[in-house]
Parts: C-alpha cells; sequence; structure tokens
C-alpha cells in the first residue's frame, strides 16, 4: 500500500525504490527515505546498492530560513569492491541574503578521488566534469557600488590535466567595480579594480593589483547610439620568485581607447503583419603594444571566437594580458518580427573584424597573429515555417579559404510529445559531430523516444538511447537503454531504466521521463 498526504503537508516516510543497471556497478537498488524535519527542513536519505561495488548511502538536507536557503549533499561508499578502498562525493551550496544589498554564497565541491564521477556520476554531464567548484563569497550590489569578496579554488577531476596546467587558487579576491551615468559634464564614468592572491601546485605564486578607470560619451537617441570611450588599464604583481634574474614586481600601464556606434532601421511589411529592423555597428578600438613577456599567466586565455568577441576591445579574457590592437569591427543583424505580439521568425548576424596592426602580445605557447582581417562570422535563426525553427552558426577564414567552425540545428516540433531533432558540429583538428533525436507517439498510448550523438572525426557513437513508453490517464510504463562514454580512456557503458509512473503519486524504478526530456531537445511528456 500507499500512504500520503492529502493536503499540502509532507510527510515522513519511504519513497518508491528506484532499480536498473549498468556496466560500471552492475545491478543497481536504491530506496530512499524521506525525513520531514521541520516547516524548513527536510532530509532524504537513500540507500544505494551496487552489486559490484557495494552499499553507499546517500543523505541531502535541505534548510530554509527568512535569509538563507541551500542543502548539504553527501554520498559515502565505504570499501569499494571494484576501487579497493572508502570512497564519499560531498556538497554544500548556501545562499544568505541581507536587507542592506549584502549577500553570502557559497559553493563547496569535494571529492575522494579522481576516478569518482567517472565510476560512480550520472549521465556524461557528470562524468565529463574536469573540475570540482569551492567558493565562498561575500558580495555588496548597491546603487553605484559592487563589491566582492571571494576564495576560490578547484578539485582538478581530470585525470589527464597535467600539475603545471591546473587552475590557480585564488586565496583571497577582491573586486571593486563602479558606475556613475550622465555624471559631471555629461560623461558617464566607470571604475574596475581587482586585488587577488594566487597560489599554484607548480609555478609561480604571487599577488595581482589591476585598476581600470573610464569615461565616455554616450550619445544616443532614435534609431542610432555613439559611444566614444577611454581607459587606463593599469596592472602591478607582487610574485614569489626562485629565480632572483626575474622581475619580481613588473608592472604594466596601457590606454584603451574606442568608438562604438550602431544604427536601428525598422520597417513594416507590406502586409502589416511583419516590423522587419536592421541593424549596422561598427567598433573601433586601439590598443597600443606594451612588452608583457615578463608577466606571469594566472587566469587569462583566448574565448571562443563569436559575434559578441568582434565587439569586444580586449582580445583576452583574464587580468593578466591586455592585447594589443588597432581594428575596426564591423558588423549587422536583421530580424523579422510579428506586428501584434512581437515573436521573432528570423534573426541574421553577418560581422567581420579588419586589423591595420600585428597582434604581437601573447600567452605563452601562442604565436603572434598577422593577420589583416578575422574569420566570417555568420549566424543565423529561423523560426517562419510552422512547427519548425532551425540555427545556424559559421566561420569562414578568408585567407585560407576553408570553414573555421560549424554548427547546424534543426527542430520539428507539432507538439510537446511530438519532436525530432538532428544538428551538426565542427571545428577542424578537434570534432565533428552529428547527433539525431526523437520523441514520437505510435499510438495513444505508445510512443517510442531514441537519441544518438556519432563521432564522425572518430567512428564512434558517443552516446545513445533508445526507449519505449506507454502511457494511460493514470500511470505510465517507461523503459529505456542507454550506451555511452563513461571514462576519458573511451570506455563505454551500458545501462537499462525501467520506470513505473503512477502519476500525481510516485514513481518507482529509475526516472527515465527525465532522461528522455534531457537527450530530446524540446521534448515533453504530457501531464
Amino acid at each position: 500500500y500507499l500512504s500520503f498526504p492529502l493536503d499540502q503537508n509532507r510527510k515522513s516516510g519511504f519513497l518508491m525504490p528506484e532499480f536498473g543497471s549498468s556496466d560500471r556497478s552492475g545491478t543497481e537498488i536504491q530506496v530512499p527515505f524521506y525525513w520531514n524535519i521541520a516547516p524548513d527542513r527536510d532530509a532524504t536519505i537513500t540507500g544505494r546498492w551496487l552489486s559490484d561495488r557495494g552499499l553507499q548511502l546517500r543523505n541531502q538536507l535541505r534548510y530554509l530560513s527568512d535569509r538563507s536557503e541551500g542543502q548539504l549533499y553527501v554520498e559515502y561508499l565505504p570499501d569499494d569492491d571494484r576501487f579497493g578502498d572508502d570512497r564519499r562525493l560531498s556538497q554544500w551550496e548556501n545562499l544568505t541574503r541581507f536587507d542592506n544589498g549584502w549577500r553570502m554564497s557559497a559553493d563547496m565541491q569535494e571529492a575522494s578521488d579522481r576516478e569518482y564521477l567517472e565510476d560512480l556520476g550520472s549521465g556524461v554531464s557528470s562524468t565529463s566534469k574536469t573540475h570540482l567548484l569551492r567558493n565562498i563569497e561575500v558580495s555588496y550590489l548597491g546603487s553605484h557600488w559592487d563589491f566582492v569578496a571571494r576564495a576560490r579554488n578547484y578539485q582538478t577531476m581530470d585525470v589527464g590535466i597535467s600539475t603545471e596546467d591546473k587552475p590557480a587558487e585564488r586565496l583571497p579576491q577582491f573586486l571593486l567595480s563602479g558606475r556613475l551615468d550622465d555624471g559631471p559634464l555629461g560623461l558617464t564614468y566607470q571604475w574596475n579594480s581587482e586585488l587577488v592572491n594566487f597560489n599554484q601546485e607548480e609555478g609561480v605564486d604571487g599577488a595581482r593589483a589591476s585598476v581600470e578607470p573610464q569615461i565616455s560619451l554616450p550619445l544616443e537617441g532614435p534609431g542610432y547610439f555613439l559611444i566614444p570611450s577611454l581607459a587606463w588599464r593599469l596592472t602591478g604583481y607582487d610574485l614569489d620568485l626562485d629565480d632572483e634574474d626575474g622581475e619580481d614586481r613588473p608592472t604594466l600601464g596601457v590606454p584603451i581607447a574606442s568608438l562604438d556606434a550602431g544604427l536601428l532601421f525598422e520597417r513594416e511589411t507590406p502586409s502589416g503583419k511583419y516590423v522587419q529592423t536592421l541593424q549596422p555597428r561598427m567598433l573601433y578600438a586601439y590598443i597600443p603594444r606594451r612588452t608583457q613577456e615578463d608577466m606571469p599567466v594566472f587566469d587569462t586565455g583566448i574565448p571562443d571566437f563569436n559575434y559578441v568577441q568582434l565587439f569586444r576591445r580586449n582580445r583576452f579574457v583574464g587580468g593578466d594580458r591586455v592585447g594589443d590592437t588597432e581594428q575596426v569591427s564591423v558588423g549587422v543583424t536583421t530580424r523579422l518580427l510579428a506586428s501584434d505580439t512581437g515573436r521573432e521568425f528570423l534573426r541574421a548576424t553577418l560581422g567581420q573584424a579588419f586589423y591595420l596592426n600585428d597582434r604581437r602580445v601573447v600567452v605563452p605557447g601562442d604565436e603572434e597573429q598577422g593577420d589583416n582581417e578575422s574569420d566570417v562570422v555568420a549566424e543565423l535563426g529561423l523560426d517562419i515555417f510552422k512547427n519548425w525553427n532551425a540555427g545556424l552558426a559559421y566561420h569562414w577564414n578568408v585567407d585560407d579559404q576553408d570553414t573555421r567552425r560549424a554548427e547546424f540545428r534543426l527542430q520539428y516540433r507539432p507538439e510537446q510529445n511530438k519532436v525530432a531533432n538532428a544538428s551538426y558540429r565542427y571545428l577542424p583538428g578537434i570534432l565533428e559531430q552529428a547527433s539525431l533525436s526523437v520523441g514520437w507517439p505510435l499510438s495513444q498510448r505508445w510512443s517510442v523516444v531514441g537519441a544518438v550523438d556519432y563521432s564522425i572525426r572518430d567512428s564512434t557513437t558517443l552516446e545513445r538511447m533508445v526507449g519505449l513508453q506507454y502511457e494511460s490517464c493514470c500511470w505510465a510504463l517507461r523503459l529505456a537503454s542507454s550506451r555511452e562514454v563513461s571514462n576519458r580512456d573511451g570506455s563505454k557503458d551500458t545501462a537499462f531504466m525501467l520506470q513505473l509512473d503512477l502519476k500525481g503519486l510516485a514513481g518507482l524504478g529509475i526516472d527515465a521521463r527525465k532522461r528522455f526530456e534531457r537527450d530530446i531537445l524540446g521534448y515533453s511528456v504530457y501531464e
């Protein structure tokens, strides 16, 4: 028999058990117990038996108060039969808000070993994690000033990441930023500053301080904007060097000038049903070259190139490099909107940057860039035809006359339980993948689901899932099988899921419904 409350009150007791099987851990049975501790606290304690590993205990404690909310999650597996040792995973999440603009947050994660997620995680999103975050911060959000005090480091889970490539600890880090719009002389004043101390297992340790004041004069009106701005970036280090010949206190001061301008044109189509917009944009940015070879690289890299990156003044992210450049970035975006609802049917973007000088500032391992122009970036989003939508992103290298990046997505969705998706991704020398997924009813009661991710470059299936579902007004039965890459060495894991869903009450077995909706974009099971 099942016992459950008929009102909104929670009730302690056993929840429906879950069971399944996988190559990594064998047969799996989970029996959760829900404990209604108090109106502002509860816990779910789960015994998870893995036939090839042993008995694992899981506990999720949640709490809620006038100021704070959060949860503490712990997994513990004593003497893993396959691993040969005790194993554990813990995570604490907390957010505390105060009335005066201050708040405190925490996200602390830790695993007993670097293979834990590959062996005991659920799904590719878990097993593919390379780092676990440990972060505690206090922040203030005001009308003009923002402040953050933070302590952050990571536990590296990917065994393929060497010691020197692990991210540096930030113990501590202080950030102060401010903004005053329409200040004296009609200018906008901004301030960004940082003080941070870095620690690394291998490499240079030290502190970095930086300030970046900026003034701009926004000139805006109906259909246009023009924003000239001038900033000064000043960075200094205090490094712990073993080599006495190195510079232990290098500094950098560099101006950053830009002119950002754009127009907005708008017109109605002859039928009056649609509005078309045309938004050209141009950015001129100038940053002179300053020698930065004697400065360390703690947190700096080059982000993925896209349309947004075209209009960033500094091509690096992080505080250790300011990229020299003299460039003109141009782009145009057009949109087609419904006149009555504002629904977007089409969005097309095209952009490119033109470089007037070579870019000689680099991070270690990269080469100076002497191209006169960037890749051409094209993006397209379509939602014109009934039940159909598509997306396209394409990067073309003008000098080499070849593709630098291609992404395509197509979806047909006449109803929430009738969905078909196809996608393709290509990065030369890195990946080439195709994905298909579908969720479709075969009759009033029966439906089929399936998803596959295939690596064309490696000629192997990365992940596949097939499932069958029977559904009535009051209950549903779902069966699914999956096979996916679970380890970084390419080994695969096969799992089976069976769920009996008593609608509005509980489910018996592994939650296959969540797996269906996760693997099939836009798919949803009818309630």
